[in-house]
């Protein structure tokens, strides 16, 4: 989303003004600022409204000469409008640490966000320098880790390599990005808290372990915990940091290791394009265990999503009912039609979520019944 804040001169007024906007919406905030202040006053943006924060900081004051502005304007929101969280937070970070000396820089950004790294949670130099360390980096041994200055190591990085640190991470251009950084650059779904009980009776902080992870990193994070399996660590906590799916997963003492295999899945589904079909699915069934979680995500093809109404629903029931093009015909102006498909819905156990309807994918056996 991005709205621009529009006013003249030095008026208190703010005229919000909605991007991608149309001729008629442009021209309906012009008339409410003649309203308030002369046209011969420069119109300019007063403040903005956008998920990309540093935003603001370009196109804050900036003035509307002509109509050109206004299209530049367009073709930004329209860009912004169709990136994803990732993409956003990406944005933001590029935004924060490039040098911006023209709107067309703030659009050649947009348009190359691949060139550019964004990591998760990483928000101050002593974040980065224990991600560095955790994925290795430098190669530091267990032994000296609970010594290490993570301030230092984080610094020294961001010194050479450069990058900006946003509220929701770090973002570096690929090119100054080492490998390991590089195998971290994917939205992370969750992030598991591990400790052992040695670790626990010397005061040592849990490793954070963030999935997806290279089978790299899960290395790096056994040898940290000084263990050949995840199931000799405790779960401090569990945390699911991908949004659409929060509430759906059960993370109470989950087993790290099937953790681990229903994450790469759901990475294949993110992959394709039944993510709608898995989120409906979950919403629906409700899985009470991280077990129950992973089976439904194997057994996404035993259901179909319903993307028809009631009335449409109703028409198809009927006809796998009588197999009768005519019997529908004649009955057309003397059935309910959004009635009788919402009992044949209800019937066949089609579950609405905020995600969309889903039903279970076998064939529904329509069969007459009293309440038809």
């Amino acid at each position: 989303m991005l709205t621009v804040n529009l006013t003249r001169g030095k008026s208190g007024l703010r005229v919000p003004l909605r991007l991608p906007a149309t001729p008629a919406d442009i021209g309906e905030a012009h008339a409410r600022l003649d309203t308030i202040s002369v046209e011969a006053e420069k119109t300019h943006i007063a403040s903005v409204v956008s998920d990309v924060s540093f935003l603001r900081h370009y196109l804050r004051d900036k003035p509307i000469t002509s109509s050109g502005d206004y299209t530049d304007l367009n073709e930004l929101a329209r860009k912004v409008n169709a990136m994803d969280e990732q993409a956003i937070k990406t944005f933001d970070g590029a935004l924060n640490g490039a040098s911006i000396n023209s709107f067309t820089d703030v659009l050649r950004i947009a348009d190359s966000l691949q060139e550019y790294i964004f990591i998760h949670g990483v928000t101050t130099e002593k974040e980065l320098g224990r991600f560095l360390v955790d994925s290795g980096y430098k190669g530091f041994p267990e032994s000296v880790r609970p010594y290490l200055d993570y301030h230092a190591i984080g610094a020294e990085y961001y010194a050479e390599r450069g990058g900006a640190f946003t509220g929701s991470g770090y973002t570096l251009r690929r090119s100054a990005a080492g490998p390991l950084i590089i195998e971290q650059d994917k939205p992370v779904l969750f992030r598991v808290h591990l400790r052992t009980g040695g670790m626990r009776e010397l005061g040592h902080d849990p490793v954070v372990l963030a999935l997806p992870a290279s089978d790299e990193q899960l290395r790096y994070t056994k040898s940290s915990l000084n263990i050949e399996e995840f199931a000799e660590a405790a779960v401090i906590k569990a945390e699911c940091v991908y949004k659409p799916l929060q509430g759906y997963i059960p993370l109470q003492h989950p087993d790290v290791a099937l953790l681990c295999e229903l994450t790469e899945q759901l990475e294949a589904i993110q992959a394709g394009d039944n993510e709608f079909k898995l989120l409906s699915v979950l919403a629906a069934e409700r899985p009470a265990t991280l077990e129950d979680a992973a089976d439904l995500v194997g057994k996404l093809d035993s259901y179909q999503l319903v993307q028809c109404g009631t009335v449409e629903y109703g028409r198809e029931a009927l006809m796998a009912l009588c197999g009768d093009r005519e019997v529908i015909d004649t009955v057309d102006g003397f059935l309910d039609w959004d009635a009788f498909g919402s009992h044949m819905m209800e019937e066949d156990g089609v579950v609405f979520t905020e995600f969309g309807a889903v039903r279970k994918s076998e064939p529904p056996q329509f069969e007459p019944s009293m309440g038809m």
